[in-house]
């Protein structure tokens, strides 16, 4: 018996062990392929020569693969930085720690004074991006604490090709993809902004932009008072930390975590009234289209109300028999890739109308359902009210 249970715990030792090798095999998997769809490295900017910093406007001299955008140069700080100036935590534009590491850059994003210009970020990605494949595109600024302004128009451009010019102008590009939900002024001076976004590829995108992309005249101007406990004087900037910059690749959006609540936007598209009545039999039916709130197959209020001529048609008309053709939309299409309970979403949708009519008296045999997924949309544009146009249960004639 004492031989038995050495024999049986030695079995079980090497059971463990096994399966703890095949765990970190599984995690060294996961994280091999998470690196390849990361489309930037260095993206702290840790990986700098900084012991020999001694003065501003720096950036292109102390770090590789990243570049500034335009003449006027960007800034790098550190903890080892030689210069006082462009030191971690306290340096000439304030007092902020870095989030990872000893390293972190910085950009003017405006400026009333004169004698300065704004300065950008930029960076080549290791790989061009593919057409129709999602991004999810992320960084954290700080606003300086000896910045008189904070402005808004603040994100990410992402370029075809490597911008780089040869003067000091502003990039100006009104329709930079990546900002913050309403484009809001980004005035927070104790802690870090992200600023996240997803984006769909045209394909062959290769780099990024950092930095302030709207004119003056258009921005949003927050004049501010100079925080307590800083005795130099205020800027007449909206300068700018920034730190952890990310491009990876993901298949749906939920993978971006842009730190929002996850709660989907209520927005159910509603189609040009009609009288029913005076439709004729054929539109009577297809035009009684039921349309659903996103990852939802809720029939919600509107559409009890929209079905109550199309179940009194269906009543006076016995021998009608109906097929119900169940859709999502492309976004939703995205996120059944991750999200299991999905996957079926249009036949969701179809079997939640069917059992509507049967719960109003019609009978079950009378009604087929499909589920087409996303593969025939009314729209192919991912706006809000463009989507809702796909999220929907058409009905037809069998």
């Amino acid at each position: 018996m004492k031989y038995l249970k050495s024999y049986l715990l030695m079995v079980c030792m090497a059971l463990i062990l096994t399966n703890s090798a095949f765990t970190q095999e599984e995690k060294e998997d996961s994280d091999s392929g998470q690196e390849e769809k990361s489309l930037i490295d260095n993206g702290s900017f840790e990986l700098a020569n900084t012991d020999k910093m001694k003065k501003p406007e720096n950036f292109d001299d102390h770090i590789d693969n990243w570049f500034s955008a335009t003449y006027t140069k960007a800034d790098l700080f550190s903890e080892s930085a030689k210069s006082e100036l462009l030191r971690i935590p306290e340096n000439a534009y304030g007092k902020q720690e870095s989030i990872d590491g000893t390293n972190y850059a910085g950009f003017r994003a405006y400026t009333k004074d004169s004698k300065k210009q704004r300065t950008y970020i930029g960076r080549n990605l290791l790989k061009q991006m593919e057409k129709n494949k999602t991004y999810c595109i992320k960084a954290q600024v700080s606003l300086a604490d000896l910045s008189k302004y904070a402005v808004n128009s603040i994100g990410i451009y992402v370029s075809k090709n490597k911008v780089q010019k040869g003067d000091s102008k502003s990039i100006i590009e009104p329709s930079f993809q990546i900002k913050n939900t309403l484009n809001p002024v980004i005035n927070e001076r104790e802690g870090w902004t992200t600023i996240c976004g997803t984006y769909t590829a045209n394909g062959g995108e290769g780099a990024i932009i950092i930095g302030c992309f709207d004119e003056d005249k258009n921005l949003q101007i927050e004049k501010l008072k100079k925080p307590r406990g800083f005795t130099a004087t205020q800027s007449l900037d909206a300068y700018y930390y920034l730190e952890n910059v990310e491009v990876d690749e993901i298949v749906a959006a939920s993978q971006c975590d842009c730190g929002n609540s996850g709660v989907q936007e209520e927005v159910i598209y509603s189609p040009s009234y009609v009288v029913f009545d005076e439709l004729t039999d054929e539109e009577k039916i297809s035009k009684s289209t039921i349309y659903f709130a996103q990852e939802s197959a809720r029939i919600n209020s509107v559409a009890k109300r929209d079905l109550k001529n199309l179940i009194a048609y269906l009543k006076e008309n016995p021998s009608i028999k109906l097929k119900l053709t169940g859709h999502m939309d492309l976004s939703e299409f995205d996120e059944s890739k991750v999200k299991v309970r999905l996957s079926d979403l249009g036949a969701q949708r179809a079997t939640s109308l069917k059992n509507y009519f049967v719960s109003k008296g019609l009978e079950e045999s009378r009604f087929t359902s499909k589920d087409k997924a996303a593969s025939a949309p009314l729209s192919k544009y991912k706006t809000p009210m463009q989507l809702a146009k796909n999220r929907r249960v058409e009905f037809s004639v069998e």
